[in-house]
């Protein structure tokens, strides 16, 4: 993530990337959700503030904790997800984040992507930003 955080910042994007506390501590095992969801929303409206068009993005936890954000109205032109699957490859439509949805049992229009990343991609050029 930082690469990808220092690619994107040195193509001229506004970049904020961030811990959660349980990752600070070291800890295993996450905090529960509301906190999870408190601190993602601290850092997108500390980052909001800053520019013109505002994407959410995440890898796994962080991926996850921005769909909730998104589903619950954050206003977000996307959320962009790396390394976290919305469902299982090769299955029918199932995805445990439908109960955070509100509405239905299709994702919000709004998570446009989902992109893995391997850490040799940046210095193979295969990655472009």
């Amino acid at each position: 993530m930082v690469a990808l955080r220092d690619r994107l910042a040195g193509a001229g994007h506004r970049v904020l990337t961030f811990n959660y506390p349980y990752a600070e501590r070291g800890s295993k095992s996450p905090d529960r959700a509301e906190r999870l969801v408190e601190c993602h929303r601290a850092a997108a409206d500390l980052l909001r503030e800053t520019v013109d068009v505002f994407f959410m993005a995440g890898r796994s936890m962080g991926g996850r904790i921005a769909t909730y954000l998104a589903a619950d109205g954050y206003p977000a032109a996307g959320v962009i997800l790396y390394a976290y699957p919305l469902h299982p490859a090769g299955k029918e439509w199932v995805c445990s984040l439908v109960p955070k949805w509100s509405g239905g049992s299709e994702p919000p229009s709004r998570i446009c992507m989902r992109v893995t990343l391997f850490p040799n991609e940046f210095d193979s050029g295969r990655v472009r930003v």
